[in-house]
């Protein structure tokens, strides 16, 4: 029989810049031998046993493998597309309009994996306080996920008077989480 190939977290379609791909393989009767890869149309490589791990550059690839067992039979051909993006989502909040001071603006944006979640949060100014979420999580459209433009009213009539500090915690696709903030 031939030996499988795979590779973990099958699912993902993105990982963070330095997370490997680990990709394995398996034969219950002679044991694994080498991997065979390929990335983005470069001459194969082996490796002698039976898992590797790729750092892949910031970008898109694809990466073709095999497993070889001891008695040369290699697994049938699979291949992985997938991004790995070095840079975190950038957010920022937008100054209050004077008539309208509890409502909240920011934009988030990621231009590689693109954003899964960003969410309003608050603080009193200059303590470490746990940040505290107020307004809906909010998501991107399928159709621009690279973009986001949220909004939610602060809970002022709740709070005590004083100065607070605002955030906005934004998690892109590769689950690269950044938080901008201002005090006002």
């Amino acid at each position: 029989t031939s030996p499988k190939a795979d590779h973990e977290r099958p699912d993902q379609s993105w990982l963070n810049e330095g997370e490997p791909l680990v990709i394995f393989g398996s034969d219950a009767q002679t044991g694994v031998k080498s991997m065979h890869y390929s990335i983005d149309s470069a001459p194969e490589s082996t490796v002698t046993g039976d898992r590797i791990e790729l750092r892949l550059p910031d970008g898109l690839h694809e990466v073709h493998y095999q497993a070889e067992d001891l008695a040369g039979n290699r697994s049938e051909p699979r291949s992985i597309v997938l991004g790995v993006d070095g840079s975190p989502p950038t957010a920022w909040i937008e100054p209050s309009e004077s008539d309208r001071p509890t409502l909240v603006r920011a934009f988030a944006a990621d231009s590689r994996a693109g954003l899964e979640s960003a969410q309003f949060v608050y603080r009193p100014a200059g303590s470490f306080a746990v940040w505290e979420p107020f307004g809906e999580v909010q998501h991107p459209s399928a159709a621009a996920p690279q973009a986001l433009s949220l909004s939610a009213r602060l809970p002022d009539l709740a709070l005590p008077d004083g100065d607070y500090e605002l955030g906005v915690v934004v998690r892109d696709r590769d689950q690269v989480t950044v938080a901008a903030w201002t005090t006002g």
